[in-house]
């Protein structure tokens, strides 16, 4: 039986494993090259001129032990996970081609503001730019109308793993101040959280950032390229009175 399995009425847009978006996932691993590097990274000795069906084979085969195998970090983790995980430790080695634009790696944070303010935009809502300092918030976005519709979006946007938990901590005294509070990362900055905490606890786990971001409320937005889209949603709250007369007043001198 093969080791990597997806179920059949996965969504492929909606599942992801090491925060790889299954459709790219699966046309990833159709390509022989992918393979190729896969089979590298796992140290599987593959034939020469063995067919793609014989390479993922030997791949799966691998998996399959990894996991049996109680000494490594792979455990017990689903096997679909460890082939992304594997997948974006094998993409930090390629410097071009499909493997590289896998987890959608950017630059630099700035580049991912754009996609951001066009999603805080569509979901009808208006930019805010005058945060106070230290707010741990990037972009913030509100919609007037009703008090009682009052709607104020905090994002936190990252590109560097290590900076997530300090970027968290930051968030906190804001929360009351806004209705969701969302971190927004590419695929590449949540896997390399995820890698870190295999490291430090010595065992894949693919739900330590949810874990991280669940008890504070945080939701997580996606970013691969131009598009963003929500992978974890934030816990929503109303906005206490005197934080709301405060926010009405800012929001009120602004327009």
């Amino acid at each position: 039986m093969p080791a990597v399995k997806f179920g059949f009425f996965a969504d492929p847009d909606r599942t992801r494993y090491c925060y790889l978006r299954l459709r790219r996932l699966k046309k990833a691993i159709a390509d022989t090259t992918v393979l190729d590097a896969l089979a590298a990274q796992l140290e599987v000795a593959v034939e020469s001129g063995a067919s793609p069906r014989d390479k993922m084979a030997a791949i799966e085969g691998q998996i399959d032990r990894l996991r049996a195998t109680a000494s490594s970090v792979w455990h017990q983790a689903p096997a679909a996970e460890v082939l992304a995980a594997t997948l974006f430790a094998a993409s930090k080695r390629a410097v071009a081609g499909p493997l590289a634009e896998l987890f959608s790696r950017a630059p630099n944070a700035a580049v991912l503001v754009p996609p951001v303010e066009t999603w805080l935009d569509s979901a009808g809502l208006t930019l805010f730019d005058r945060l106070p300092p230290g707010s741990g918030f990037d972009r913030v976005g509100y919609h007037k109308a009703a008090f009682s519709g009052l709607r104020v979006i905090g994002i936190s946007i990252k590109n560097d793993a290590s900076h997530i938990d300090d970027a968290l901590e930051s968030m906190k005294p804001f929360a009351r101040y806004t209705q969701s509070m969302q971190l927004a990362l590419t695929p590449a900055t949540a896997a390399e959280y995820l890698t870190a905490c295999a490291t430090a606890t010595g065992r894949w786990d693919g739900e330590a950032l949810a874990r991280r971001l669940q008890p504070l409320g945080v939701g997580l937005l996606i970013i691969e390229g131009d598009a963003v889209s929500p992978a974890i949603l934030p816990k929503t709250r109303a906005i206490d009175g005197e934080s709301l007369t405060a926010l009405m007043a800012a929001f009120g001198a602004r327009t």
